[in-house]
């Protein structure tokens, strides 16, 4: 079923986008296990945006995992993009293992998702849509073999 909820719609800024249009054209990209491969980020501490050839719906998908709303594409952008940027904390942390000792906050001093995409000449703006919601309507544990 379809469910109107808040979600964070990914714009472009009032000065425009600040993006850099990667050497690697859509034609040429394949599928690849690579890290560095198209619509692949590289890893890091805070998540940082790097990457050699994403679209929009790639960079919209990969900061929904860590934010607090789902992420939605209204950029009107297209093509692929080269991006680097600094990591930033995530706005949503997975909860510490039972019994755990406190531990310092690895994300402390890193800047909000909304400063790092600033930078591109992108924001990320609060608003309602339409998105597709899934109930599980019955759960069976599976038969033995």
């Amino acid at each position: 079923e379809n469910k109107t909820m808040p979600v964070y719609a990914l714009t472009v800024a009032s000065g425009g986008p600040k993006l850099q249009k990667s050497a690697i054209a859509e034609k040429d990209c394949t599928f690849d296990t690579d890290p560095e491969a198209c619509h692949n980020f590289v890893g890091g501490l805070g998540h940082p945006l790097n990457a050699k050839a994403i679209d929009m719906d790639d960079l919209v998908h990969y900061i929904g995992n860590w934010t607090d709303l789902p992420v939605v594409n209204r950029t009107a952008l297209s093509g692929l993009f080269t991006v680097n940027t600094e990591g930033w904390a995530p706005m949503r942390l997975p909860p510490p293992p039972p019994n755990a000792t406190p531990a310092v906050n690895p994300f402390a001093g890193l800047p909000t998702i909304f400063a790092v995409l600033s930078k591109l000449g992108l924001e990320l703006k609060r608003q309602e849509d339409i998105l597709p919601v899934y109930n599980v309507e019955r759960i069976e544990r599976p038969a033995a073999n």
